[in-house]
Formats: C-alpha cells, structure tokens, sequence
C-alpha cells in the first residue's frame, strides 16, 4: 500500500504542475508532457512548504494534508482536459506504432532498465549514506518537527552534516510522509524512480526535436543504460540522494530555455524558470549554474528579449531571497569546509590542475559506472556531423562548457583533497550533465537522420 501511496503522490505532483503550466498555455502551443509537469510541481510543492515555514507555520501531518488537498484541487481546477486527452492519445498511438528492429531493441532494453531500478526501490529500503544521514534525517526532522527551524539546523552542539544545504528533497520526502502518515524509508524510493524515469522522457523529447526515432531511441538507450544508475552507487538512480531529481530539474531548465528561444514559447519560459528555482533550492552547485544559464541566455538571444530574460532571473532571485536569508543565518562555523572564494586562493590553488585531470580521466572511464558512453562522446566529438549551427546550438555547447568550468573551478579551490573531492562527487556531478550532453551529441547527427 505505501508504494501505491508513492505513484499517487507522484500523480500528484504531475497534476500540481500541469496546473501551474495550464496558466501559460495558449492554444497554439503544444501543452507540456509529463516529465516538465512532474519537475515543476516537484519544485513548487518543496518551496512552497519552505515558504510556509519561513512564514512561520508548523507543517503537522494535518497541514501536510491540507496544503497537498488545497495545492491538488486548484490545479485540478486550473488543468484543461483537452491536452490530458492529446498526451493520451499520443501515448497510445506511440505504444502501438509499428518499429524497425533497433528501434524495438531499444525499448525493450529501456524497458529492462526501468524494471531493474524498480526493483531496486522496492527491494530495499534507503541505504546509501548520503540518502540516510544528510537528505533522510533532514526529511525525518521535517516531518517530525515541521519546520526547519529546530536546534538541527543552527545549534552547533546538536547539527547534522550539512546544514546549510538547499532542503528541495528533504521537503518532498517529508511531504511524503505527511501524505502517508508515517515514516517509510522503502517506498520513498519510488519517488526517485518517476524523477528519473521523467528525465529519460525529456531527454527523448528534446532528441526527437531534431533526430528521427530509428536514431532518438538506442541514444536514449545509451543513456538510460548507463551502469552507474544501477550500481551500489550514490549516483543510482534511486539511491535516495539529491542527483536524480537536480538531473531532471537542471534538463528541463536548460531545455525549457532552448525551446523558448526557438520558438518562442511562453510556457517554455515557464518551465525553464520553476525549473530553475528548482534547482538552486535543490544542490548549492545550483545557483552558479542557473546564473550561468540566463546570462548566457541573454548574451545570445535577439536583444528584444532581453528584457523578459533578466526580469525572469529577477524574479527567480527574488523568489528565493527567504531562502538566501535563511542560508545566510547559519552560523559559519557549522558549514563543513567553507570555500575561500578570494582570486590569491584560487592562483595558489592551481597546481591541482594535473591531478585534478588525471583523477577525472580515472573515475570517467571506468566501465563499471559509464560503460563505454564517453567513447560515444568522443565518438560524436570526431565524426559527428556538424549540422546548422542554431541558436539552439550554440547555447546549448556553451552551457555544457560553462557546467564543466563551474564544476572543475570548484575543485580547484576546494580545501579538500583533490582525490577525495573527485572520488566522492565527480560521477554524481556527471550524471548532471549527461542529459543536456546525451542532446548535445545526438544533434551533431542531425543532418544524417533529420527528425520532425
């Protein structure tokens, strides 16, 4: 019965995003499919119930309730039933297309994968130590106390590991828990199942954009095969920790803005901006990378653009501002290895560069956690052809470039050593990028197997 309460939360959540997207739709545009539902009401559900903290309500199970009925009536009210029928509709006629053989093996292959991290959540309960002791207990706080305002988070004597980091997980578990009325540490698993299972479903839209579905379907098998999402591995794709679901909000932010800029889709600009928030509420490395992805945004669209993007950051920045208040009352002392972010540390730092490339080489090509996917990067780096080089291009490269910068500048100047920075979040870190790259390497065959 738990797992069955875990798909209907989840269900859930698609409905409270489909709702806050209805508000943008228009009928000239193509309603948002499942996966950018489920990431925006993810997003929205998690920061709603920090702001409802920040304003000083203790979240009882009661109150779990009643902000779940509340947040699930207004969008069942907002959603439109014409563009649940097209997404069923389409469903129904992809099932029963008729396919070539590779095609075909794909989805079976897909299908293979899904069973193996389904059964993986339902076979044991949360297990890796980042998913217990840091998103775990920090959702157990929630649900118990209800409100991140206890001693946990700002005693020195008594704080956990991590107390200033982004609570976006925690807060959806502990919603979790509220909706069922206990603790379940096994079903929660599921919740990281569906995130995962959307971000292969966006990362198959976006590649069908461009590419036909003989070629979309073995590279999203390619990805969604990856041995590290099924790996004893906190990169697993239900090991409970916060990488699966900063995939999924990350992609759709990226996406969502592509989309915007190509077609200039206002509930594109939507997604990426709920998205966005989502992510910095998500992972610290979140805020830097969404910086980093509306200033490129308005270095490379049309100047009338321009405007809406920054106003759009704005508000993303102004939305979190309680959260950055919040952050920022954390005593210094209780943050494990602060960073010291002044230009003489990172000069003095950069003989870590050697180190820091041979470690990484080590840890991307070991065929246990990435089979051979950086071959095929490299591969497509080589003899990919290179198609018209669009907007949509040109963004998208250089997002992954400044990804790559943001993360390889923090490895720098960590004070940690360069072996245990790399060993205990290289994979994790790249599993971040491998979707928008997973696009990024399809779209270079593009004009070989051109799409819709």
């Amino acid at each position: 019965m738990t797992t069955l309460a875990a798909y209907l939360f989840i269900a859930g959540l698609v409905v409270m995003g489909k709702g806050i997207l209805s508000f943008s739709e228009s009928s000239s545009e193509k309603p948002a499919g499942v996966p950018e539902a489920l990431a925006v009401g993810s997003a929205a559900l998690g920061y709603e119930l920090f702001l409802l903290n920040f304003c000083g309500l203790i979240l009882t199970r009661q109150r779990f309730l009643a902000v779940l009925g509340l947040d699930l009536g207004l969008a069942l009210a907002a959603v439109r039933f014409g563009s649940w029928m097209v997404f069923s509709r389409e469903t129904v006629a992809w099932i029963t297309k008729r396919r070539p053989m590779l095609s075909t093996a794909s989805i079976v292959l897909l299908f293979v994968a899904f069973l193996t991290a389904w059964m993986e959540a339902s076979a044991l309960p949360l297990y890796h130590l980042d998913a217990l002791a840091h998103f775990g207990f920090e959702a157990k706080i929630l649900f118990y106390k209800g409100t991140f305002r206890t001693p946990f988070f700002f005693d020195k004597t008594i704080v956990h590991e991590g107390p200033n980091y982004p609570l976006l997980v925690p807060y959806l578990e502990a919603a979790y828990y509220g909706f069922i009325g206990r603790l379940e540490d096994g079903a929660v698993r599921h919740l990281f199942l569906a995130w995962w299972l959307a971000w292969m479903a966006l990362i198959y839209r976006v590649l069908r954009q461009k590419l036909e579905e003989d070629l979309a379907l073995p590279l999203l098998t390619v990805l969604g095969s990856l041995p590290v999402f099924f790996a004893d591995h906190p990169g697993q794709a239900v090991s409970g920790c916060g990488d699966v679901p900063f995939a999924l909000l990350w992609s759709a932010a990226v996406f969502g803005v592509l989309r915007w800029l190509a077609a200039d889709e206002h509930q594109a600009l939507w997604v990426a901006a709920l998205a966005s928030l989502g992510v910095v509420f998500c992972k610290p490395n979140g805020l830097p990378l969404v910086v980093g992805l509306w200033g490129l945004t308005v270095i490379f669209q049309p100047a009338r653009k321009r405007p809406q993007t920054v106003s759009v950051l704005a508000a993303i920045l102004v939305l979190l501002s309680p959260w950055f208040w919040e952050h920022s009352r954390i005593p210094r002392e209780l943050i494990e290895a602060p960073i010291d972010w002044k230009w003489s540390s990172l000069l003095q730092d950069l003989h870590r560069i050697p180190f820091l490339i041979g470690g990484s080489l080590r840890e991307m090509f070991q065929p246990a956690l990435w089979g051979g996917f950086w071959l095929f990067v490299v591969f497509s780096m080589a003899f990919g052809h290179k198609a018209e080089r669009t907007l949509q291009d040109r963004l998208l490269s250089s997002v992954l470039v400044l990804q790559l910068a943001a993360y390889y500048a923090f490895y720098v100047i960590s004070p940690e050593s360069v072996h245990t920075v790399v060993v205990w979040t290289l994979t994790r870190w790249l599993t971040h990028l491998s979707g928008p790259l997973m696009v990024w390497c399809g779209w270079r065959w593009a004009d070989r197997y051109p799409g819709r």
